[in-house]
């Protein structure tokens, strides 16, 4: 077995370029500095964006919930989408929701028309399917009141060409699974979102894990991110929404095309995103250009070293210490430092 490198740390200093006062968390501190200095987040880069890397085992997780944790003793709502359901444990005072029992709108039913989009995104729809699709909405209209009705006029839906039996039969067959139980209980048109009775210092955390279809838990993710953004359109209050595994929602291979686009739009609105994931490389590169604030843990292939040390502009020192990082500690980076320090989370 190869030995760990010793790894010397250097020197270190906060180098800060604006003073965020009071309004911002602790999310550690500064490695070898004298006297110790905190490690900062402040809470006006929450719309900004946050990523967070590493490989499996760093640290990544925990400092996500301490994150959460502590932004929401803020007064800030905090929605975990737990992927693998380990939140509950990380955060002893959250609000732990089973989404069999948190449904959330498939068809917005004062505008379904509207849904088209994300039901395209989300299902990997052709454009034939995405346009039988919109006729329906559009015949239909309020009549559909979730995806077990639109499952069940896909069924007998008249085919007046042969393309629209082809393109019917195979959207009905992507639909098929969310319209059977037990997933159907996941999707309906009087679901209340999470946090919106939550009480203020209880992060949300939607356990993902209880769906054992992995394809479901994207579907349902995805859904559930796209509602707490519409909603938030017409309130203007401040949220942190934390995407475990991302790459499953922002992948390269298979991007869930309008989330991606929504990091670069909903900042006006108040809502950030913590995008949490292994592996930098894995996800689509609007993620890295649309997270202000990243915190790396340490990453081992060269392939994601290479994307950091290019995102972050790393110098070869800085970059070489990141393979031999122990567990907890991390790079950060955001707006309101001049360049990333070494950080020990806690």
């Amino acid at each position: 077995m190869t030995a760990k490198p010793r790894v010397k740390y250097p020197v270190q200093h906060r180098v800060e370029s604006s003073d965020p006062g009071t309004n911002y968390v602790v999310i550690g501190w500064i490695i070898n500095t004298v006297p110790r200095l905190e490690a900062r987040l402040p809470l006006n880069l929450l719309n900004r964006h946050i990523l967070i890397v590493g490989a499996t085992g760093t640290g990544k997780s925990y400092t996500a919930s301490r994150i959460a944790w502590r932004v929401s003793l803020k007064g800030v709502p905090v929605i975990v989408l737990d992927w693998h359901g380990e939140y509950g444990d990380l955060i002893a005072d959250g609000v732990r929701l089973n989404p069999f029992e948190n449904p959330v709108e498939f068809l917005n039913p004062h505008d379904p028309k509207s849904d088209v989009e994300v039901i395209s995104d989300v299902l990997g729809l052709t454009p034939p399917q995405e346009y039988l699709l919109w006729r329906i909405i559009g015949e239909k209209g309020s009549r559909l009141d979730g995806v077990e009705s639109l499952a069940r006029v896909l069924e007998t839906y008249y085919d007046d060409a042969s393309w629209v039996r082809e393109t019917r039969l195979s959207l009905h067959r992507k639909l098929k699974i969310l319209a059977t139980n037990p997933y159907s209980k996941l999707f309906s048109d009087s679901g209340s979102l999470p946090g919106d009775s939550s009480s203020v210092g209880k992060p949300v955390i939607m356990d993902l894990s209880l769906i054992r279809n992995i394809n479901v838990r994207r579907i349902y993710g995805t859904m559930l991110l796209a509602r707490l953004v519409h909603r938030n359109y017409g309130l203007r209050k401040s949220y942190l929404i934390l995407i475990e595994e991302a790459q499953n929602y922002l992948g390269r291979d298979n991007p869930v095309g309008f989330l991606a686009r929504m990091m670069g739009e909903i900042r006006k609105n108040n809502i950030g995103f913590c995008i949490i994931t292994q592996s930098p490389s894995l996800i689509v590169d609007h993620v890295l250009v649309n997270t202000n604030t990243k915190i790396i843990h340490s990453v081992k292939s060269n392939l994601d070293l290479e994307v950091v040390s290019k995102s972050l502009f790393l110098d070869q020192d800085t970059a070489r210490i990141l393979p031999y990082m122990d567990v907890g500690e991390a790079l950060l980076f955001n707006p309101s430092l001049k360049k990333p320090v070494l950080i020990r989370v806690g």
